[in-house]
């Protein structure tokens, strides 16, 4: 009886470990039901800086998907979606394109220091980066908070 209760807890541990990983794992559905609320729809297309990002991270090999979401009135928000946030904060250091994207959005050269601050400024969400596109400063800001709050 011991042995098979020892069995059942076992079982019983390993899935609530496996729940808990998966559960905190993937940011990007919240992310886009955050931006969806506020009225912005999902595209596929992407213009020549974008591509030339997704280009630079998929020579890397690493497993990412991006989505660009917009609103006509109030902007895009470009997401790159990691497979974990450990290949996040790793992409950061060895990609120079997305540090030099990163370093625009919060001009900050400290290449260690960059994830953090990113994250602190709004730009990462879990295994999400965004990269903004709006006409005005407030406009922006809107997407960053959207993004941020999600």
């Amino acid at each position: 009886m011991k042995k098979y209760l020892k069995i059942v807890s076992l079982v019983l541990a390993l899935t609530v470990l496996c729940c808990t990983l998966c559960a905190c794992g993937n940011a990007y559905p919240n992310v886009l039901k955050a931006f969806q609320e506020e009225g912005y729809t999902e595209s596929s297309n992407f213009d020549a800086l974008m591509t030339s990002l997704k280009e630079s991270l998929e020579q890397e090999e690493t497993v990412i998907n991006f989505h660009l979401l917009y609103n006509i009135t109030k902007g895009s928000a470009f997401i790159i979606e990691f497979q974990s946030t450990q290949e996040l904060r790793d992409t950061i250091q060895n990609n120079e394109e997305l540090k030099t994207q990163l370093k625009n959005l919060i001009e900050n050269e400290d290449v260690q220091q960059l994830y953090q601050d990113a994250k602190d400024a709004g730009f990462v969400n879990g295994n999400c980066i965004l990269i903004p596109i709006a006409l005005t400063s407030s406009g922006r800001q809107a997407i960053v908070d959207i993004f941020k709050n999600a």
